[in-house]
């Protein structure tokens, strides 16, 4: 059948083809200089114990289970600076697993409220002094809390089961290339 003169079939044909081709080059690209630099960035980590990619709209999202870290956020802001560097211009969000039980989550939830109450009014000492006395009382093994112009980190242990969380301090939700913890619903346990 033509059209204009021009046979359907074969316009159709090669519209399929062109499309095929140029979709598999845009992803064989993106694997080559997005999915491989990342991949070699975090299987070159101890702290890293399993990772996965998952595409997903509009970012990259970077699921790593960690290890039984000494400092949350030292990891953290060198896991983002690495995978800043390996993405390129790709976007891309940091989803942490950890090793949480319903206890320590529990002992979280409590210490939830200082960490708000901190970030809302500045008074990070008072919430690292109340954070100290939920842990000591849970009998936690070590804890810590640290904050910078962006987070608040919070790590807690006990025996070999530990949380990670960071909390945002200007209440947004995390962007693009952001670091995230796992959201509660979805326990942090792998």
């Amino acid at each position: 059948m033509k059209v204009f003169g021009l046979d359907v079939r074969r316009v159709t044909v090669a519209f399929f083809l062109t499309f095929g081709i140029l979709a598999g080059g845009r992803i064989a690209a993106y694997h080559v200089q997005v999915e491989r630099p990342l991949e070699a960035f975090l299987s070159q980590r101890a702290d890293v114990l399993e990772y996965r990619l998952v595409k997903t709209t509009p970012a990259l999202e970077v699921h790593v289970r960690l290890a039984n870290i000494p400092d949350i956020q030292s990891t953290y802001t060198h896991l983002c600076t690495g995978l800043a560097r390996a993405s390129g211009k790709a976007p891309w969000r940091l989803v942490v697993w950890d090793a949480r039980t319903d206890e320590l989550t529990g002992v979280y939830q409590r210490m939830r409220l200082a960490i708000e109450e901190g970030i809302s009014r500045g008074t990070f000492r008072e919430m690292a002094n109340a954070i100290d006395e939920e842990a000591v009382g849970a009998h936690l093994d070590r804890w810590g809390v640290y904050v910078d112009s962006r987070y608040v980190y919070v790590q807690l242990h006990k025996g070999e089961r530990y949380l990670y969380e960071v909390i945002p301090r200007q209440g947004r939700p995390p962007a693009a290339g952001d670091a995230l913890t796992d959201p509660p619903a979805r326990s942090g346990a792998r």
